[in-house]
């Protein structure tokens, strides 16, 4: 019985599940459509194609493993299109480029640890084209010109993928194909699916996903949501979108990013800024507020990569005035803490679910998020955001001292 239960299980999976496994460095086996190659390939981040995962796709997979890249990441790489002569493309259209190898790190090339090596090279940020030697046993291949919208593709396909969990445009895919020698197809991809504990899903299927991503912005604004603008400012050219794009929505909620299609494996830098009028607008030094903005800014501007989420949670999410009476308080000797609860107010009143949906919803998994505060980093723990804190430390002044190691004694927040 268990046997028949287990023959009989769906390996079928949502693209948003699949997001998680390839943000995790999982593999997922993604099916062509009927009417085209009607195949099954392995599909895994490139980021994350450590020798075993090579090694599992030349062992089971057996077909040809390829590097499916977004065009910027190859003109990175110095990679050029193996057609450049006007004659008639590869079977489907595929963009093949030349093979290559990483020079460093590699003996001859295939190896599974040396196509491992090759693969995360070409994932890296300071990538390079003398990085490769050419050709090699690594076969890139590029994503079409407009993505999915133009071709719909393995290729396309996987890059997708890649992006949406928040990696760079590089994923590493295998044609599966059996021990008979013929390509795996049909019920043959499910059985193997079970074996292997892989999700399946289709072409189709993100394709699906795709267009109604795209639709979304157009609804949005139909129904009076406000697009995204380019806001140059003095720490450099970012675009804003507010984070609740409802027209009239009560929390003005906002987002400042800059994204240039490449990401580091733990996903790009995020700061959640909750609003501080006093700190970020007229510059005071009661508070840290201020320079962390700048710093967080200066950060994302510096990457080139990043979303500096502003929350309107002014005063800990007491109002403004709350907060100015609290400074009364302050003066008279109490901390920052006592002075809330004084009030009658909670010690920090601030909500940050809405930030980690946001980042959900543009198919960021993973972030590097800028904070001293260990309850932000608990709360997007919680919305299913994995986290890597990067220390926020601005400096002490005299103004501000007291207040900043309050935070740290009484409410746990961290120092570098």
């Amino acid at each position: 019985m268990n046997r028949i239960n287990k023959r009989e299980e769906s390996m079928k999976i949502s693209v948003e599940e699949a997001l998680k496994r390839i943000a995790a460095g999982q593999m997922v086996i993604v099916t062509d459509h009927e009417d085209r190659e009607n195949e099954g390939d392995l599909v895994g981040a490139a980021r994350f194609a450590s020798p075993e995962m090579v090694n599992f796709m030349a062992t089971n997979a057996r077909g040809l493993i390829c590097v499916a890249l977004e065009e910027s990441l190859c003109k990175r790489a110095g990679l050029g299109l193996l057609n450049q002569n006007g004659g008639p493309d590869a079977i489907h259209g595929t963009r093949f480029c030349t093979p290559i190898d990483a020079i460093e790190g590699c003996t001859t090339g295939i190896s599974a640890y040396d196509r491992s090596i090759t693969l995360t090279r070409l994932c890296a940020d300071d990538c390079r084209p003398e990085d490769f030697a050419r050709p090699g046993h690594m076969f890139p291949i590029m994503e079409a010109e407009g993505g999915l919208a133009a071709r719909q593709g393995h290729t396309e396909a996987s890059v997708y993928l890649a992006r949406e969990a928040g990696l760079e445009g590089a994923s590493v895919i295998c044609e599966m194909m059996d021990v008979d020698g013929h390509m795996v197809r049909g019920g043959r991809i499910d059985e193997l699916a079970r074996e292997w504990h892989l999700g399946v899903l289709s072409v189709n299927d993100i394709v699906e996903y795709f267009n109604a991503q795209q639709k979304a912005p157009a609804e949005d604004a139909a129904a009076g949501a406000l697009p995204e603008l380019a806001l140059p400012t003095e720490a450099g050219e970012f675009r804003m979108e507010f984070i609740n794009p409802e027209e009239g929505a009560a929390d003005e909620h906002f987002c400042l990013f800059k994204e240039n299609g490449s990401l580091q494996a733990a996903g790009p830098l995020v700061r959640i800024h909750s609003e501080c009028l006093t700190g970020d607008l007229l510059g005071s030094r009661r508070c840290d507020c201020g320079p962390q903005l700048d710093e967080a800014r200066r950060r994302i501007q510096e990457e080139g990569t990043g979303y500096l989420l502003y929350l309107r949670q002014e005063g800990r999410g007491i109002g403004l005035r709350a907060k100015i009476r609290a400074y009364h308080l302050q003066d008279g000797g109490m901390d920052t803490l006592d002075a809330n609860l004084h009030m009658g107010y909670p010690a920090d009143d601030r909500d940050y679910r809405m930030a980690g949906a946001y980042l959900l919803k543009k198919g960021i998994r993973k972030i590097r998020l800028m904070t001293n505060n260990p309850d932000k980093i608990g709360q997007m723990e919680a919305a299913g955001l994995v986290v890597t804190r990067v220390p926020l430390v601005v400096g002490e002044k005299d103004e501000n001292r007291f207040y900043i190691r309050t935070k740290q004694d009484r409410m746990g927040h961290l120092s570098a």
